[in-house]
This record gives C-alpha cells, sequence and structure tokens, in this order.
C-alpha cells in the first residue's frame, strides 16, 4: 500500500443544530443543502476546508438538522492546478463521511426513524 500525497488531520465537529418536528407528516422527501469553504493557508501546502450540511426544514418535515465539520488538509508532490480538484472533491467526500453517523445517531436518539445521509457526487456542479 502506498500512503497518498493528500492527507487530513484533525476532522472535527464545528457545529450542529436539531430541530424536531413531531406534528410533521413522516416524509421520506427532504431538502437537502451543502456549502463547502476552503481557506488556503499562505506558509504551507495546505487548507482548511469545512462542509455544511442541512437536510430539512423547520416547518413542514420531521426534522431539521444543520452541522458544519471541519479539518486541515496537507499535500505534497501534487501539481498546483490538481489541488482544487482534490480539495473540492475529495476533501468534502471524506468530510461527509465523518457527518453520516452523527446526523444517523442523532436522529436516532430523537426516536424518529434513523437518516442516513446519500452519497453525494462533489465532482458535479
Amino acid at each position: 500500500m502506498i500512503l497518498s500525497d493528500f492527507r487530513f488531520e484533525n476532522p472535527r465537529l464545528i457545529s450542529i443544530e436539531f430541530n424536531l418536528n413531531k406534528d410533521a407528516l413522516a416524509d421520506k422527501t427532504y431538502s437537502i443543502s451543502q456549502n463547502i469553504s476552503i481557506k488556503k493557508t499562505k506558509d504551507a501546502n495546505s487548507a482548511f476546508v469545512q462542509l455544511e450540511y442541512s437536510c430539512g426544514d423547520k416547518a413542514g418535515q420531521p426534522f431539521f438538522i444543520r452541522a458544519v465539520m471541519e479539518a486541515k488538509f496537507l499535500w505534497e508532490n501534487i501539481a498546483d492546478d490538481k489541488i482544487d480538484d482534490f480539495l473540492d472533491i475529495n476533501a468534502p467526500s471524506l468530510l461527509i463521511s465523518y457527518l453520516r453517523p452523527i446526523v444517523s445517531s442523532v436522529t436516532t436518539y430523537a426516536g424518529i426513524t434513523p437518516f442516513s445521509i446519500p452519497f453525494m457526487n462533489f465532482s458535479k456542479k
């Protein structure tokens, strides 16, 4: 096995908001949005990437959740013209994998059907 030249450190949950709507009818269609924030550092081949993910709404759906995950990403031997793809595609793909069990646990503890974040294609804007 060969280690990647693209790596990360310290993925962490920055914030989370959850609201349960007991009066809403169970609905399997949820509004989903995501926002990616990338802040490259000036002194090294690194960047902080945040993924904000939200699902549902506070009025008509059984729940609303908004969570932000962040990690520091570092790289070596990757051409400058390729690093943006790693930060735009690979980094949020990794961060969403950390959010999946959090969202599933929160919805489980709320006493509703556990919600699993679906796979997302970050290569298409």
